[in-house]
């Protein structure tokens, strides 16, 4: 339940951000949104989730005020901290 309002707030980003043709901004709303969700999920999850949360509030940052790729981006949040964040939960929380 916690999840469900920043995917929401995130499809209405997505949806205004598409029509106004402003397409370099979905991957920093995205990793944003997502790591609004994943932090707030995670207080009732074991301690490292909502840090999770940050780093992907933290990438979206890089995203909306750089020029990075927004592709990179989404490739490093959500394959590279899920692998790095999954490898860190299983080591120290057994799975």
């Amino acid at each position: 339940l916690a999840f469900a309002p920043p995917m929401v707030v995130g499809g209405l980003l997505t949806a205004a951000a598409y029509l106004a043709g402003e397409l370099v901004l979905i991957p920093g709303i995205w990793l944003a949104l997502y790591g609004t969700g994943v932090m707030t999920a995670g207080a009732y999850s074991v301690r490292v989730i909502p840090l999770m949360g940050a780093a992907f509030i933290a990438l979206s940052a890089v995203g909306l005020l750089t020029p990075v790729s927004g592709d990179l981006l989404l490739a490093l949040g959500l394959g590279g901290l899920h692998v790095g964040f999954g490898a860190l939960i299983w080591r120290r929380y057994g799975g």
